[in-house]
């Protein structure tokens, strides 16, 4: 949450400098303010960008690196007296299942629903937001593999273009700078906060 709300600080800083409250003291104030008993709560704690911990591709079979510490430590929330479901979520480049170390806890893998290239409304017609025609705009659609924020991005950057005239090589870099500064993994350049 500190890295949403100081996006001018790199995470390796705030990490450094600020000390974490213990996570089940804020629930209590949590629950303290919904004038609940903690222990009568249903909890429910979603924490979005666990790749913002990941320094190498291992980390999460690595049992003494940050991100599979945090998991842990998130994980160990269930067991303080208070009915509390947890939800972490990260952008990996690998299968889940070789990407996390084997664990008796329960997982519950959410599928990414695959989306079809958009349509537009225009002056009444139902057309293509793509130049799907065009060979290569059909590979450029495929390769984003129907994930949304891919598509959104190529469909920006491919709008106004006429795909046949376009540099295919810049379009390319322009994609994947689009998509790097939205899930690159941590580096020392400022962190970007995720709303």
């Amino acid at each position: 949450m500190l890295l949403q709300l100081l996006p001018g600080k790199r995470l390796k800083n705030i990490l450094d400098y600020f000390e974490a409250p213990d996570p089940m003291t804020v629930l209590e104030l949590v629950a303290k303010h919904t004038k609940q008993e903690l222990k009568d709560a249903t909890i429910i704690v979603v924490v979005d960008g666990m790749q913002n911990l990941i320094s190498y591709s291992s980390d999460g079979l690595d049992a003494n690196s940050l991100f599979y510490k945090t998991l842990l430590a998130i994980g160990a929330l269930t067991h303080e007296g208070a009915f509390l479901l947890s939800c972490c979520t990260a952008m990996v480049t690998h299968p889940v299942d070789q990407s996390l170390k084997s664990s008796s806890r329960k997982r519950v893998y959410l599928p990414v629903a695959l989306l079809k290239p958009p349509t537009l409304n225009q002056s009444g017609f139902i057309q293509s937001a793509f130049q799907m025609d065009e060979i290569i705009m059909k590979i450029l659609v495929g390769d984003c593999g129907g994930h949304g924020r891919a598509l959104e991005i190529l469909w920006n950057l491919t709008k106004d273009l006429n795909i046949t005239k376009c540099d295919i090589g810049g379009l390319m870099r322009m994609l994947w700078i689009n998509l790097a500064e939205i899930y690159a993994l941590p580096n020392e350049t400022d962190a970007l906060a995720i709303v």
